[in-house]
Formats: C-alpha cells, structure tokens, sequence
C-alpha cells in the first residue's frame, strides 16, 4: 500500500537524492527512479512526504520481488492532490521551524500523477559457477526467485533491480555461499534484464485494469 502522506521541509529530500547521487562523474547515470520536484509544493519551504509501507504475510522466497511490484503498482496509482500557498502565506518554513501553511485542494481531479515508470523490479537470483578446465570458470546457472530453500542450498545470491528498458538500477550482492567471477555477474545481469520487464509491464497492465474499473 503506498500513500502521500504529511507536509515536511525539503531538506530530507536533498538528503536522498545526495546519497543516490553516487554515481562517478565520468559515468553517465540513468535519470531517477522517482521524480522528487514533482513532490514540492514551494521550492525551499514545504514539500509532499511520500510513505510507503509494504505489509509481509508469508516469506519463503520472492518477497522481494512481490514487494517490489506491489510498491511499483501503488506509487503507480498515487495521486500527488493540488496544493498552494496562500496569498501572503510565503514565510515559515525555516531550518527547524514550522511548514508554512498549505491549502489543499480535495478534488482528486486536481490532483496530478506520480511517474512510477522507472521503478525497478527487484528480481531475487542464486547463481552457481561450474568449474572449467584449468580452474577457470565454467557455465553458470542461474535462479531465479529461488525459494528459501533453493537460496540457502549453496550458489551466490544476488537481488538486481532493473526497470521497464531492461537498465540495471541497482544490485545487492550476498548470501548463499560464495562469489562470483566476472563472466558469473554479467550472466545473472543478463538473467535479471530479461526476467524484469515482462513482469514490470504485467503490474502496469493491471493497474490500468483496475483504475479502468474504477472510472465506470
């Protein structure tokens, strides 16, 4: 379940995006997972607080993935509501202070759209290296959404986030037993890049479904 929730100052979201920023200057980042300007109401003063909570009733394998699409399919369907300073209504929103005061708008026809297009699947992969001749590395074997049974059976264990372009935003290697050679990163890459967008293009589906459903 994924809400807009409460008004801040916007000094946490500097914050954020200064830690995702961590890319090397030569490199060429993606664009952001999310958009945080869309989320400002005035610039330096008060902004959206975005929550999302994701509720767990079972984990034996793939909750990170079904947790990832869940928040996808709610940030996806959130809606941003209309608000605006009053006349006069600049002041406040000081290091340490009070947000100034917001008018809300409550027509959600107003209301404006979160971009949830990039947000990755969070695709949950063990890989196991055969050895080759020479001990080199051989093939590798991929899983992918193992269960907790086939993860904690040996192999490396990798969680590899890729958005709806098949781009790898981000990848969490650890657990199982284990590492992986180069050749073996590159083919669990591979594995995740083909794995995620179907499924991503699934949630979207779905999402368009319902909120059909609902304009009837």
């Amino acid at each position: 379940m994924g809400e807009a929730a409460g008004l801040g100052a916007p000094g946490g979201w500097a914050t954020a995006s200064a830690a995702a920023g961590t890319a090397p200057a030569t490199a060429t980042a993606p664009p952001p997972v999310l958009d945080l300007k869309a989320l400002c109401i005035a610039p330096g003063a008060v902004a959206w607080r975005l929550s999302l909570r994701v509720l767990v009733l079972a984990a034996d394998g793939g909750e990170v993935l079904a947790a990832s699409l869940a928040a996808r399919a709610a940030l996806a369907h959130a809606r941003i509501p209309r608000a605006t300073l009053p006349a006069g209504g600049e002041g406040g929103g000081e290091e340490g202070g009070a947000p100034p005061e917001v008018e809300v708008d409550d027509d959600l026809r107003a209301a404006t759209r979160l971009d949830a297009s990039r947000v990755p699947a969070l695709i949950t992969l063990t890989a196991c290296e055969a050895a080759g001749g020479g001990g080199s590395s051989g093939a590798t074997h991929v899983a992918v959404d193992p269960t907790a049974a086939e993860a904690g059976a040996g192999g490396a264990g990798a969680v590899v986030g890729v958005d709806p372009s098949g781009t790898v935003r981000v990848a969490v290697l650890g657990g199982g037993g284990g590492g992986l050679s180069p050749a073996g990163l590159g083919a669990v890459f591979a594995v995740a890049r083909v794995a995620g967008p179907p499924l991503l293009r699934g949630v979207d589906e779905a999402v368009a479904r319902a909120e059909a459903e609902e304009a009837r």
